[in-house]
Order: structure tokens, then C-alpha cells, then sequence
């Protein structure tokens, strides 16, 4: 799946085009989850723009373990990599 293979859901939140029945609502609510849960204000541990950049171009899998793990537990790169989707997509749309 590439940049280009994404709409926009509920919340506008970029979804891939191929999601299920279900899982916009269930992607908002993990999204609202995390930021209850880890808002991570002092960015402890954040593994920085470029590698959250590596994530969003990657076209095979995605193999650091950390930052996965990382981006599931503060809503600081959360919210950095939804906007990184969102420069990607909005530099290819203008292409």
C-alpha cells in the first residue's frame, strides 16, 4: 500500500482505502485512547521526524520494533506521523 491508497474517515482521519466495516470507529477510538493514555507532553523517547518520515514511505514492512511500539504509546508521534500522511498526501496530490 502506498501514500496514495488512503481516504479520509471519520474525525478526518486518513484511513487506507481497503479498511473493513468497523474500523474508522475503531481506529478514533485508539487514537482518543492513546492521548488519554500517553499524551507524552516532554516527548520522552520519541524516535524523531526521520524516522517517523522512514515509516510513512515505507513500502515493505516496517521492521523497528521500538517505534512501532513507541507511536502506540504516545500521542505526540501519533499525531506527528498522522501529519506527516497528511504532507505526503497532499504533495502528491499536487503533482
Amino acid at each position: 500500500m502506498n501514500r496514495d491508497e488512503f481516504k479520509t474517515g471519520p474525525g478526518g482521519y486518513d484511513l487506507p482505502t481497503d479498511v473493513e466495516p468497523g474500523e474508522p470507529e475503531l481506529l478514533e477510538a485508539f487514537d482518543r485512547w492513546v492521548h488519554t493514555a500517553y499524551p507524552n507532553r516532554e516527548r520522552t523517547g520519541c524516535p524523531g521526524r526521520s524516522v517517523l518520515m522512514a515509516l510513512a514511505l515505507a513500502k515493505e514492512k516496517f521492521e523497528d520494533e521500538y517505534t512501532l511500539t513507541h507511536i502506540g504509546r504516545c500521542a505526540a508521534c501519533l499525531d506527528d506521523l498522522k501529519q506527516i500522511k497528511r504532507e505526503l498526501t497532499e504533495a502528491g496530490s499536487s503533482r
